[in-house]
């Protein structure tokens, strides 16, 4: 069973629920977890743990993959880019990029 975080106000709150309900029905533990800023260094200790992120356009520079590393193995990110990704770093995890969500019934 994987642990994956859900995070980023720029997806709508329906949205980032139905994506938790998705995820648990299939046998993962999600939790949406509501940040004050975008700078996922602001907030990283709460990230510890999780093996999969889902984001949509948050920051994530080398710190947070170094602080993370060992449990992180995915980084999905909703949205256009890698600008805000710190590209060496991120290569230590899978990553995945989409260009608008997928909407499950």
């Amino acid at each position: 069973m994987s642990r994956i975080a859900i995070i980023g106000k720029q997806q709508p709150l329906q949205v980032r629920e139905m994506m938790k309900k998705y995820l648990e029905e299939r046998g993962h533990s999600a939790d949406i977890l509501y940040m004050e800023t975008r700078n996922v260094v602001d907030w990283m200790d709460e990230m510890k743990g999780y093996n999969a992120i889902i984001s949509a356009g948050e920051k994530m520079p080398a710190e947070v993959f170094e602080t993370l590393k060992g449990d992180l193995k995915l980084v999905s990110r909703y949205g256009v880019g890698t600008d805000e990704i710190d590209k060496v770093k991120r290569q230590s995890v899978a990553w995945l990029s989409v260009m608008r969500p997928v909407l499950f019934p």
